[in-house]
């Protein structure tokens, strides 16, 4: 097993001029997750409501790379907090990283909702000066930026 290195988190945030709840059900509605988020093209899941313990299979496209990702949901807090853990990726990322996974916190601002999505992992030893790189982190901020403002569009529309 690899040794580990420091962990890294990247984090960005939007708000949103709608209520919290309005919000918080759209963003855990596994139904429409690829309406919303760039890379998805469709979700496999049980549930059609993100749970405790519940996995989904995600279909995404990510630079010109069709793939998977499959999160497991690792923390709920209803109209506050959602952590999913990625415990499976066709992109290759598991051999380079551990505690691979996504944090997303709402919180009220006004009338209106504050999202901060976080994204963390551990790189792995060999990989840590490349991982934890600036280089390497700036596409992965580009991406959960488009995200947060491609949800916001989706959520005020809505």
């Amino acid at each position: 097993m690899a040794r580990s290195a420091l962990p890294c988190e990247l984090t960005c945030s939007v708000v949103i001029k709608k209520p919290i709840q309005h919000c918080w059900d759209l963003y855990t509605d596994n139904t429409a997750l690829s309406d919303w988020a760039p890379t998805v093209s469709s979700v496999d899941s049980d549930e059609n409501i993100i749970s405790l313990n519940g996995t989904r299979k995600n279909n995404v496209f990510i630079d010109g790379k069709q793939g998977h990702t499959v999160e497991h949901c690792t923390h709920l807090d209803p109209l506050k907090r959602i952590d999913m853990a990625i415990s499976d990726e066709s992109f290759g990322f598991s051999h380079m990283l551990t505690d691979y996974g996504t944090s997303t916190t709402f919180d009220v601002e006004a009338q209106q909702t504050l999202i901060v999505l976080q994204t963390r992992y551990v790189p792995k030893k060999i990989f840590a000066s490349v991982m934890s790189a600036k280089t390497t982190q700036q596409p992965v901020l580009v991406l959960m930026k488009q995200t947060l403002s491609s949800f916001k569009q989706y959520a005020e529309l809505a």
